[in-house]
């Protein structure tokens, strides 16, 4: 998969759809945080754009995974819950999230492709550059990715 191909949100997670299957995962700048645990939605989970698809645990701070586009999950990398770092090491390979059944893939319509995304993200860090760092957020934008509490599987249709 070539990352020059893929479609980014501002939440920096990314999509690639291939043979009617989006496959989703974060951007290696919102993995560089070192990631300890994956939630996931459970296989079956229906979710809108832009809706929670799980949450990343990093060192004190839990993340939501927003999904890309609308969609089913029929899949999920079951391997990054017991190997997390592999989020961290190869966010675009081995350390993918979720495959969705896309219902609209026109949604791609509503993301960044490489070259606006690559301009996101340098905008990031130059804010973050002029601000005190934050405990909330990703990469220096606080509003990116929303820190949530810890909720029980059955609130949340996440399973560990």
């Amino acid at each position: 998969m070539n990352i020059a191909e893929l479609r980014y949100t501002e939440n920096l997670e990314w999509v690639f759809v291939e043979d009617g299957i989006a496959i989703v995962g974060i951007s290696k700048e919102a993995a560089a945080r070192g990631c300890i645990s994956v939630r996931l939605r459970r296989v079956g989970t229906k979710v809108k754009q832009f809706e929670k698809l799980g949450e990343i645990e990093w060192a004190k701070v839990i993340c939501d995974v927003l999904s890309p586009l609308a969609g089913r999950v029929v899949q999920r990398n079951e391997i990054v819950k017991k190997t997390p770092s592999l989020v961290t090491n190869n966010p675009y390979g081995e350390g993918w999230l979720i495959k969705l059944a896309p219902d609209d893939v026109s949604e791609l319509n509503n993301l960044m492709n490489f070259k606006e995304y690559q301009e996101y993200v340098f905008n990031i860090y130059k804010m973050k550059a002029k601000k005190p760092a934050s405990k909330k957020g990703s990469i220096g934008k606080p509003e990116l990715i929303a820190v949530v509490p810890n909720v029980s599987d059955q609130q949340a249709n996440i399973n560990q």
